[in-house]
């Protein structure tokens, strides 16, 4: 069996990169359904971070919540080194 394995940016989760929040909750809406039915695993990039940084993103979805919920649940997270000696610290980066 071959696993798929995902890095996924943070703005993904960040409404403001959409043209509106139903833009937003639909792209989500089939991110979930597919990782998940997918049973994909997920990069918790930079030693672990990504998923705290993206759980304190100020303009993410609303479904982000629930959508971190089940990668942790399905225990699709996982941590991975991170390349740079500095973290990034914005979107930009």
């Amino acid at each position: 069996m071959i696993v798929s394995e995902y890095a996924l940016s943070p703005c993904v989760f960040d409404q403001s990169a959409y043209e509106s929040t139903t833009i937003c909750a639909l792209y989500l809406k089939s991110l979930k359904e597919n990782l998940l039915h997918e049973e994909a695993l997920i990069r918790n990039l930079y030693n672990g971070k990504w998923l705290q940084y993206v759980k304190n993103l100020p303009t993410k979805h609303a479904n982000t919540k629930y959508i971190l919920d089940a990668f942790i649940k399905n225990k699709y997270l996982r941590p991975v080194k991170s390349a740079r000696a500095n973290n990034p610290t914005s979107l930009e980066e």
